[in-house]
């Protein structure tokens, strides 16, 4: 089963660090995960004392991941890499008596490692999320951390470039649709770096996505922004596709399907799409696969694409 999508919004304040080392705790006791409380609520208090005196606003810790393979997450605002773990030989973290948990302070992401079955750093256009699995024994050496995120990929060679228009876009669904995508990756990325023997189906759609965000959508969060500053509701809008991209949607789209049916059967925090998520995408990557194909543009009909949904 999946922990529930919840998060708690973090102030610079002295009783920041001891109340998310509370809520974590509760969190994992609530699936009958006690086991872990201990290392997790060690490592979250870590983590979030590095974000509160390094890192910008705003600041949450969130939960994500399976009752199996529970996921905390330190959210924040700076763009800016935590310093990675250096090797070095070390005590066994279990020596750390819970008394002496605000001492730890200022050891990095060395107990975290110690600490974790997978960890790492992803890092987005508005800040980066610090992540990691926790254990509830820890290890003499920790395991290393992966660092993923838009910022860390060089950019790519495109290809043959294609234009596509697509009419009548409504800003805020494609807003909705951005979001449900960004979560989705995200959500499929870690659980795949985490436990991807046992999700393979996380590790398919992750590489996926990854090919879309570089080839389909790469200036999309820009004109989004754009547009919902100026208050526009309603656009015409133009996106670049490349031809490697463009043989990959038909499977994409499949795999949108085989997404839904992982969150509905309780093993993705991400929630499945609702009809009317489903019938924007379906226009906006028929869209694509029909111009590409040569066909004229046609302009999104919400009440037409609701019933092919």
């Amino acid at each position: 089963m999946p922990l529930q999508r919840s998060s708690l919004r973090v102030d610079h304040t002295s009783r920041a660090v001891r109340e998310a080392r509370l809520w974590v705790g509760e969190r994992l006791s609530d699936v009958g995960r006690e086991d872990l409380v201990w290392a997790a609520e060690l490592a979250v208090s870590e983590l979030l004392s590095n974000a509160l005196l390094h890192a910008e606003p705003p600041i949450v810790v969130q939960m994500g991941g399976t009752r199996d393979h529970p996921r905390v997450e330190v959210h924040d605002g700076s763009a800016q890499l935590p310093q990675m773990p250096v090797p070095r030989p070390g005590t066994n973290g279990a020596s750390v008596l819970e008394d002496e948990l605000l001492l730890t302070i200022g050891r990095g992401l060395d107990l975290v490692a110690k600490f974790s079955d997978a960890w790492g750093v992803d890092m987005g256009p508005e800040g980066k999320v610090v992540w990691f699995s926790p254990r509830a024994d820890a290890q003499e050496t920790g395991v290393p951390g992966d660092v993923t995120g838009e910022s860390t990929h060089a950019p790519q060679p495109r290809g043959a470039v294609l234009h596509v228009q697509l009419l009548g876009v409504p800003v805020d669904q494609l807003a909705d649709f951005e979001r449900h995508h960004r979560e989705l990756a995200r959500e499929v990325a870690l659980l795949a770096l985490a436990a991807g023997a046992d999700y393979p189906l996380a590790k398919t759609i992750s590489d996926v996505f990854a090919l879309l965000r570089r080839d389909v959508r790469p200036e999309l969060g820009e004109q989004l922004r754009q547009l919902r500053s100026a208050g526009v509701s309603t656009s015409d809008m133009e996106v670049t596709v490349t031809r490697r991209a463009a043989a990959e949607l038909g499977r994409f789209v499949e795999l949108l399907s085989l997404a839904d049916a992982f969150c509905v059967e309780q093993r993705l925090l991400t929630l499945a799409r609702t009809p009317d998520q489903i019938a924007f995408q379906n226009w906006w990557f028929g869209e694509i696969s029909r111009q590409l194909a040569g066909e004229p543009p046609t302009a999104w009909n919400a009440s037409s694409w609701q019933l092919r949904a």
